[in-house]
């Protein structure tokens, strides 16, 4: 009877916390994502977007992903003395009733490795996860 009273009462506290946990898909929204249009010769380049949170949690991106590079990235640009740098990131948050933009001079997604020519008009799929392994796809416009 124990074990049995002790099983409910796990499941109940496991239900109830699942029930308080927002789905970051569910209360994220992506505003004006944009890609710069890159020429033939030029392999890779940032998408930029204002990432909303209208949720009651903060959450996480730890990957995106497009068919148009090989690899994709999260980064930030940091200033150094005379030149701007910049380096890869783990993840990027997204505090609760808040949002975080991707700019040029600090957090963004690099396409590194194109696999094509990004002309101005053109969509570009881009596909944001986050930690609790939902996903929100979007369409970033090339421009120039």
């Amino acid at each position: 009877m124990k074990k049995a009273l002790t099983l409910v009462l796990s499941l109940l506290v496991g239900i109830s916390f699942a029930a308080n946990q927002e789905v970051a898909a569910d209360v994220i929204q992506i505003k004006a994502p944009s890609v710069k249009a890159t020429t033939i010769n030029i392999r890779q380049t940032k998408i930029l977007m204002d990432v909303v949170n209208t949720g009651s949690q903060s959450h996480t991106v730890i990957a995106v992903v497009s068919p148009v590079a090989k690899k994709v990235q999260l980064h930030k640009t940091t200033k150094q003395k005379n030149h701007s740098m910049m380096t890869a990131v783990k993840d990027i948050k997204v505090p609760a009733h808040r949002g975080q933009k991707l700019t040029n001079s600090g957090l963004h997604i690099m396409l590194i490795g194109l696999t094509k020519q990004l002309t101005a008009g053109q969509e570009v799929p881009v596909t944001l996860v986050f930690e609790d392994g939902s996903e929100i796809t979007v369409y970033a416009r090339a421009s120039v």
